[in-house]
């Protein structure tokens, strides 16, 4: 009972993870695209995209933090020994975008907190980066406590990983802004979704060769069962939302572009996941070794039962009231 009920922990802590990077990605990309805009009508339009949302979509990252707190509480102090300033940059990131969101509105200097907005969400996208930069690389564990350095997150596999996060982001963020408007304003949607799915699929390839090439952990674990067999599918389907992702920008504006991004990521996703399970931190610390006790997992598992509906609830509602499209001819005022 008590491995079954890690293993429901574990999925879910993924699952959660999943919908903040896909939910809050979108708004994350936007950030990082907003960087090169110097027109604040445009920057004003495309903030108004994300709109309120980004507070339910925050939300996920929260649920994520307690399930790693409480569920996993040897990975939480592993992780936060071994990954602290990306985490903090990651935090500060998030913060720097909700003041620079909130203030923006009311400020007569709207390019200063534009820019502010652009900066905090490339930060934060870099935090993530490097944070699953650092655990794809391979973590120094011994006798179950962290053994490298503050800095053994800074390597070429975790710098080429956040940057590959950062153009998934604006790919993502893009795709979503095509959905999310119509007409002029979603032709230039369209363009930046091809260009950043462009540079997403070169980094994403080279991403995947250098994990193994590099004398990862990944060198022998991926051409063994089962991963020899669930890595390549996923990465399969990864490539295949990339490539319907560039084929749908090129044609008409009714072509959906936001599903294929979405595939993309499921794909992605669904292959960190196959490539380092069962381990949670890999290859070092196993679920089942990070795992709190059975009877707090039960505890959890029943409040778990009743927040996580109502959180779902309350973020598909938000989205579907902030549901319109955006024009490109926003002014200044407001989002």
């Amino acid at each position: 009972m008590e491995a079954i009920l890690v293993y429901v922990w574990f999925f879910l802590l993924y699952g959660v993870l999943f919908l903040f990077v896909l939910l809050d990605g979108a708004d994350l990309g936007i950030g990082i695209l907003a960087l090169g805009v110097r027109r604040e009508e445009r920057r004003s339009a495309m903030m108004a995209t994300i709109g309120p949302l980004w507070y339910a979509n925050e939300t996920w990252l929260v649920i994520a933090g307690a399930i790693l707190f409480g569920a996993f509480p040897a990975a939480y102090g592993l992780l936060l020994s071994s990954l602290y300033i990306p985490a903090m940059l990651l935090i500060f990131g998030l913060m720097l975008r909700a003041v620079s969101i909130e203030f923006r509105p009311h400020s007569e200097r709207k390019g200063l907190w534009g820019t502010l907005f652009a900066a905090g969400s490339l930060v934060a996208v870099l935090g993530q980066g490097f944070i699953l930069g650092g655990l794809l690389s391979g973590l120094k564990v011994q006798g179950g406590s962290f053994a490298g350095g503050p800095w053994d997150w800074i390597n070429p596999v975790g710098a080429l990983v956040a940057a590959t996060i950062v153009a998934g982001y604006a790919t993502l963020g893009a795709a979503y802004m095509v959905r999310r408007s119509e007409g002029e304003f979603q032709a230039f949607n369209r363009g930046l979704a091809r260009a950043s799915a462009v540079a997403a699929v070169a980094l994403f390839v080279s991403a995947v060769v250098l994990l193994p090439a590099a004398q990862t952990p990944f060198s022998t674990v991926w051409f063994k069962p089962p991963q020899v067999i669930a890595v390549p599918v996923c990465l399969a389907a990864t490539l295949a939302g990339f490539i319907l992702l560039l084929w749908s920008t090129a044609k008409a504006k009714s072509v959906p572009v936001y599903p294929w991004a979405v595939l993309a990521f499921v794909g992605a996703a669904a292959a960190v996941v196959a490539g380092i399970f069962p381990y949670f931190i890999p290859f070092a610390v196993t679920a089942a070794e990070a795992a709190a006790a059975g009877p707090t997992l039960l505890f959890m598992l029943a409040g778990a039962a009743v927040i996580l509906p109502i959180i779902a609830v309350y973020s598909l509602y938000v989205r579907g009231v902030f549901r319109g499209k955006v024009h490109g001819d926003i002014s200044g005022e407001g989002y």
